[in-house]
């Protein structure tokens, strides 16, 4: 993983790669947000989070600055000390296997919901393609890979995400496609009732 906020001039720590929001919710519909906690995404993939011990089972979801927000498979118990779930190793780890394979073996969770409305879609297409004519560095939601800069490649990463279902090719997908195939996006999954 990349030390994002280094890349992006937020800190001089090559270890940390984001801050992200771990959020506890209650297992029954609708599925309340009960605590919320900060956590800091370590380039080891480890993301460490204290959370207040509780009886019972609950699911949990992560939210990034750019990413789709993730939850648990299937509600976890956290009456222990510890508690570990690694989201990494298969896609059935997030509910909807909504993750993507980044390696053999190794899952990660999508990232570019710019706007953060729980859809990577022609939006957000949009802001990022802006964001790469006004050439923007540094802390921006738009940089997508987190090399600090705005520029081609995060144009084709969400290119590749929208065309994931596609027969089109990733360099024919421009505007004009997205308006025409309004359902071409990624979004949330999460429990329903």
């Amino acid at each position: 993983m990349k030390p994002v906020l280094h890349n992006q001039g937020k800190t001089n720590n090559l270890l940390i790669v984001d801050t992200l929001h771990v959020l506890v919710h209650s297992k029954n519909y609708p599925y309340e947000t009960l605590h919320s906690y900060q956590a800091i995404l370590s380039t080891n993939g480890i993301l460490n989070c204290t959370i207040k011990s509780m009886d019972g089972k609950y699911f949990i979801s992560i939210k990034t600055r750019r990413g789709i927000e993730t939850w648990t498979s299937h509600p976890i118990k956290l009456n222990k000390k510890h508690v570990k779930y690694n989201f990494t190793r298969s896609s059935s780890q997030a509910y909807g296997k909504n993750m993507i394979q980044v390696e053999y073996g190794k899952w990660a969770f999508l990232s570019g919901d710019v706007n953060q409305d729980g859809f990577i879609d022609f939006f957000d297409f949009t802001l990022i393609d802006k964001s790469y004519m006004d050439f923007i560095f540094g802390f921006n939601r738009s940089d997508i890979n987190g090399d600090g800069n705005v520029d081609l490649y995060d144009k084709i990463f969400i290119e590749k995400f929208l065309d994931l279902n596609q027969d089109q090719i990733v360099d024919q997908l421009d505007e004009k496609i997205l308006i025409k195939n309004p359902h071409l996006s990624i979004h949330v999954k999460r429990p329903m009732n």
